[in-house]
């Protein structure tokens, strides 16, 4: 299975708080107990599998390289840190001098 990087960052924002929901519940039933479970790759890997359409055991299939680059994906998707230096362009171009 080959993943489309920019297909799933697109389809990531097609996600609701629902699809977060239900991939936690799928993530914790498999006996996951990250306590903060936005770092889990395990539900980092389902969120990915929702926005994919696909499904999450099929993923667990991809080699490591790959399902970490997923995981990182979700990751980064989750916390901004993509978005960040934009925003402190815009921030800064907003401050008067």
């Amino acid at each position: 299975m080959k993943i489309d990087y920019d297909e799933l960052q697109k389809q990531l924002q097609n996600l609701t708080g629902r699809d977060f929901m239900e991939a936690e519940k799928e993530a914790r039933s498999t006996g996951d107990v990250m306590p903060l479970i936005t770092f889990s790759t395990g539900f980092q890997i389902r969120l990915a599998a929702r926005a994919l359409k696909l499904n999450p055991r099929e993923m667990e299939k991809l080699p490591l390289n790959q399902y970490a680059k997923v995981a990182s994906t979700v990751s980064n998707f989750i916390f901004g840190s993509e978005a960040e230096p934009e925003e402190a362009a815009e921030q800064s171009q907003k401050t008067p001098s």
